[in-house]
């Protein structure tokens, strides 16, 4: 399947999803061992984001009072700043080397990274937190849009991706974050309820 069609099947999706982080039980039992991980080298951001407006042509139907939100093929640093602290997400940091934003999401230390392309990665990482790699399986296996992994120390850590080759709307990227917060949410729950 072609980057273009996963993108569009991603911008279809991560909206429904978000309805889904609404209505679930996301309760968890808090483990004050496990600390956070960061993401190792991540790449340098490129140029700034050249916007592109959306319009129609005829207003014959269109609530004029919704708005008409941007497409962007590109996001920097410094906006995907904005929409963190828009949505109030807490302690927003940038990375020294401008490629990356740690914030906190649910009391939990999550990392966007941006690439030179523009796509788009969110991380989050347990120190401590082991699991066996038939652990780590039977979660990709049953889950959908993240991924885990044992990092080089063995420790659990989740991502996800956004390919930002069809542009995304703040409203997508927003809605990309939040899935994330519940796949860490439920990442969470199955490593300190299921593994062992």
């Amino acid at each position: 399947m072609s980057r273009l069609c996963i993108t569009l099947l991603m911008a279809a999706i991560i909206p429904l999803m978000a309805h889904a982080e609404q209505t679930a039980d996301l309760t968890l039992k808090a483990n004050p061992e496990a600390t956070t991980t960061e993401p190792t080298n991540p790449s340098p951001q490129g140029t700034e984001a050249q916007g592109i407006k959306s319009t129609t042509a005829n207003n014959e139907g269109v609530d004029n009072n919704k708005k008409h939100e941007e497409l962007v093929h590109k996001y920097t640093t410094q906006d995907i700043l904005k929409i963190l602290q828009a949505q109030g997400y807490g302690s927003p940091t940038i990375s020294d080397n401008k490629a990356a934003i740690r914030f906190k999401a649910d009391g939990h230390n999550i990392t966007i990274i941006i690439f030179n392309d523009g796509d788009l990665q969110l991380f989050y990482g347990l120190d401590g937190k082991k699991a066996s790699l038939s652990d780590i399986n039977n979660w990709n296996a049953t889950k959908r849009l993240s991924r885990a992994y044992l990092d080089k120390d063995g420790d659990a850590v989740l991502e996800s991706d956004f390919m930002m080759d069809a542009g995304a709307t703040e409203s997508q990227i927003t809605n990309f974050i939040r899935m994330f917060q519940v796949s860490v949410s439920s990442y969470r729950k199955f490593l300190f309820e299921t593994v062992k």
